[in-house]
């Protein structure tokens, strides 16, 4: 039994790997026409590539026949857009222009009505304040004038009033634009500004002669003595302000009587220094010819002895 089914096995094994095979080299022929040959390697194209895979950007093509955008135009845009944003600034301020005042008028109102609720209170206390001044300010001056009346009769106070009216109507008629003291203090300054110009052209020039030899001249006698005169009227004004007395300080006739006398000797000192400094200009002046002359004089003998040596006289015998 085991010799007669030995074979029978081995029979029935090979006839098993042959079919086997047979169906394995059958199935396997449509595979192998599948694959893909040496020529065409890659893969297939797939939907799912299609949402993952990078769009290739493909360049605009450029013709030798396209030309660039002029100058030109493009400066003509800028100059569009410029006009475009000046207009609308032009617009802007014609608006505001328009409503400038009446939003001024409206702002000072507000600040009106800010200002009054504001400072009300305050406003109110110094209105008060102003009118307590007034009246002790009343009582100092009445006080003052009481004093300075003291032990004097009503004609003796009213001759202290003239008089004290009378300094203060001359001493302002000297303080007008066509008064007498004006009038000394214009010529004084037009001669100062002519001599100046002398000098400085005298200066310029050689050996201290100018073409036309012009010299610095005095203002006038009818100058000095009006500076004379108006000197001796302030005087008499000092005196009679003097005269007037003494006035307690916190009194307005204080404070008059202290004004015009400071008043009154600045005018006298503004004519002294004026008068100084003409009288020296005018000594300058003269010492200044005298020096000429005399180097004047100089160069004539210097001329003539110079001249002597080299001519000689028709009676002089040579030897």
């Amino acid at each position: 039994m085991s010799v007669t089914k030995q074979p029978q096995l081995e029979s029935t094994f090979q006839r098993h790997v042959r079919s086997s095979s047979k169906q394995l080299s059958a199935s396997n022929l449509p595979c192998m026409s599948l694959l893909p040959s040496k020529k065409d390697q890659r893969p297939a194209f797939s939907t799912l590539q299609q949402h993952f895979t990078p769009k290739k950007t493909t360049k605009a093509p450029t013709a030798s026949f396209f030309a660039p955008p002029s100058s030109k135009q493009h400066h003509d845009d800028t100059s569009l857009v410029e006009m475009g944003h000046l207009q609308m600034e032009l617009a802007q301020l014609h608006l505001l222009h328009r409503s400038a005042s009446t939003i001024q008028a409206q702002w000072e109102k507000s600040a009106e009505r800010s200002l009054q609720r504001r400072f009300g209170s305050l406003s109110k206390q110094h209105l008060e304040l102003k009118e307590i001044a007034c009246e002790s300010q009343a009582l100092i001056n009445q006080s003052g004038l009481l004093s300075w009346c003291r032990k004097l009769s009503d004609v003796q106070i009213a001759e202290k009033v003239q008089l004290l009216s009378r300094c203060i109507v001359e001493i302002g008629s000297m303080l007008d634009s066509q008064s007498r003291y004006s009038c000394l203090i214009s010529l004084f300054e037009a001669w100062s500004e002519e001599a100046s110009r002398i000098r400085a052209t005298r200066d310029h020039s050689i050996h201290g002669f100018g073409l036309n030899l012009d010299f610095v001249e005095s203002i006038g006698d009818g100058w000095t003595a009006e500076v004379v005169t108006l000197n001796k009227k302030l005087s008499s004004i000092s005196r009679e302000l003097e005269s007037l007395g003494e006035v307690p300080k916190e009194s307005s006739v204080s404070r008059v009587l202290v004004m015009l006398k400071s008043m009154v000797n600045n005018l006298k000192f503004e004519l002294e220094f004026i008068r100084s400094i003409e009288h020296e200009s005018m000594t300058q002046e003269i010492s200044w010819v005298q020096d000429r002359i005399k180097d004047l004089a100089d160069d004539v003998d210097n001329d003539i002895n110079a001249m002597a040596s080299t001519y000689k006289g028709i009676w002089y015998d040579e030897e």
